[in-house]
């Protein structure tokens, strides 16, 4: 028995339906493809030099730096 349908100001999405053909697997080609993977030469991109972000960071803990003994100076001759 199906349960009657109330009226609803919201609006209810029903479930997704996915038709899903599954496909030939062959378990020696993809033992082959692993170990070809396995085996691949690791090649190094440049992750190994500094990056731009610290870069960028050490310049601005530069700019800080120089700001804060600017500040402190301008203080010590204001104050004597």
């Amino acid at each position: 028995m199906i349960a009657p349908k109330l009226p609803s100001f919201f609006k209810t999405s029903s479930h997704r339906q996915f038709n899903y053909k599954s496909r030939y697997f062959n378990q020696k080609k993809e033992n082959i493809i692993q170990k070809k993977k396995a085996n691949a030469k690791i090649e190094f991109d440049n992750s190994w030099g500094p990056s731009k972000r610290s870069v960028v960071n050490n310049k601005s803990n530069r700019i800080i730096f120089l700001i804060i003994i600017a500040l402190f100076l301008f203080s010590f001759l204001l104050l004597k």
